[in-house]
């Protein structure tokens, strides 16, 4: 994971204009923090709204856009997403999600080989899939079940677990979010995620995985399904909560 450096801008939508709130650099994500326009900032959950078109400081109004093409010297990958860093007004070349950490796609990288040239984009639709076990007490694999089904391609961008008791089991208690094609039976599944879910881990604190870094098990096409595996003994887990954020597939 690393920051993208800025580029030069090779095209941009239609301008809209901005009051600043803080100093801004050409290329900048940006969002609104309330009073005026700042470095857009996934730590501090200020959400990218739109790149600069200028620089400029508190006060300055300044041109900006929903879209633009940037070319930038940074050795990126053609295909792979960008996202909204923690550092305000800066682009990275992998997932920054958290916890408590606002997790946004702003584009793709669409060139490489010296020449490395960003889509990004303001209003990539982003979705949101829960499955939820409430169950008193959870006693079999079975608890866990199918939650959400493609009706378009997606990626997953990470999920957000949460339960209100952890596992008491002496062994390992996890949970794999894993997708299922058409037809394939939940234990056929490949895991999204980067790793399994702890299901012992500090009860009513959120975790955070990104997505695994085998991109094809990322993608979801029409028919595709989420699902949730359980390995170990289940014994007191209890109200297992799981959000999953996807982004609609890129253009």
């Amino acid at each position: 994971m690393a920051l993208v450096t800025r580029g030069d801008i090779l095209y941009h939508g239609t301008p809209f204009y901005v009051v600043l709130n803080g100093d801004v650099s050409l290329g900048d994500p940006i969002g609104q923090d309330g009073t005026n326009w700042v470095r857009a900032d996934a730590d501090a959950v200020i959400s990218c709204m739109g790149f600069a078109l200028a620089a400029g400081v508190s006060g300055d109004v300044i041109p900006a856009c929903l879209e633009c093409v940037q070319q930038t010297s940074s050795d990126l990958t053609v295909g792979n997403m960008l996202w909204l860093a923690t550092t305000a007004g800066r682009i990275d070349d992998a997932s920054v999600g958290a916890a408590a950490t606002m997790t946004q796609v702003i584009g793709w990288v669409v060139r490489g080989a010296t020449t490395e040239t960003m889509y990004l984009c303001a209003t990539i639709p982003h979705v949101e899939a829960t499955g939820v076990a409430h169950e008193a007490t959870l006693v079999a694999a079975a608890d866990f079940a199918a939650f959400f089904v493609a009706d378009r391609q997606y990626r997953v961008l990470g999920a957000r677990e949460r339960h209100s008791v952890a596992g008491s089991d002496a062994g390992a208690v996890t949970l794999t979010v894993v997708k299922m094609t058409s037809g394939a039976a939940k234990a056929a599944g490949v895991n999204v995620l980067t790793t399994t879910l702890n299901l012992k881990s500090a009860a009513d604190t959120p975790v955070w995985l990104g997505p695994s870094a085998t991109v094809a098990d990322t993608r979801l096409v029409p028919g595709d399904a989420l699902g949730m595996l359980s390995t170990g003994t289940l014994t007191a887990v209890i109200d297992t909560s799981v959000t999953v954020q996807l982004v609609v597939a890129e253009r």
